[in-house]
């Protein structure tokens, strides 16, 4: 009777060490890709965008800038086609402060995109396979002035 408890728990004790592992080696398998923005004019605002793919096929954005506009909420946001297009509007990652230095900006646990005004399932390899770019804006005050941008996707 001792012999298969003991072995009943051995069991368990196995079964739960390689629960954890895979789920370990999940997370060390995680994909990224990264794309650079260029600086528009002379704002001499560069920086990086990185797709991050999660759990369940969502995906983390993050907009990485080597300066920004000390105290101006600027604005980042995706759009379909290439940098030199009229894209329509798939992410608004909203806006962020410039602190007159560095700074981040990122949007998690994304799985959806606008497409037509309508939202749309997206996941990692949807976005890093489809056609777009980031355009980060002076501000809501000066919409039509582009800080950086660059493509993402393929």
């Amino acid at each position: 009777m001792k012999n298969k408890i003991f072995n009943g728990r051995a069991i368990v004790i196995i079964a739960s060490t390689l629960i954890i592992l895979t789920a370990c080696s999940k997370d060390n398998n995680t994909r990224e890709k990264s794309y650079s923005l260029t600086a528009n004019g002379t704002s001499g605002v560069t920086g990086q965008v990185r797709i991050t793919e999660i759990q369940g096929k969502k995906f983390n954005l993050t907009v990485d800038l080597n300066k920004s506009i000390k105290d101006t909420l600027h604005i980042v946001k995706v759009y379909s086609g290439r940098v030199n297009s009229e894209g329509d509007l798939l992410i608004d990652m909203g806006t962020v402060k410039g602190t007159g230095s560095n700074l981040s900006l990122s949007k998690t646990q994304i799985d959806s995109v606008l497409i037509n005004g309508q939202n749309k399932y997206f996941t990692y390899d949807s976005l890093v396979n489809y056609n777009a770019y980031v355009k980060v804006l002076h501000s809501a005050f000066r919409p039509d002035s582009v800080l950086t941008k660059g493509n993402i996707g393929k």
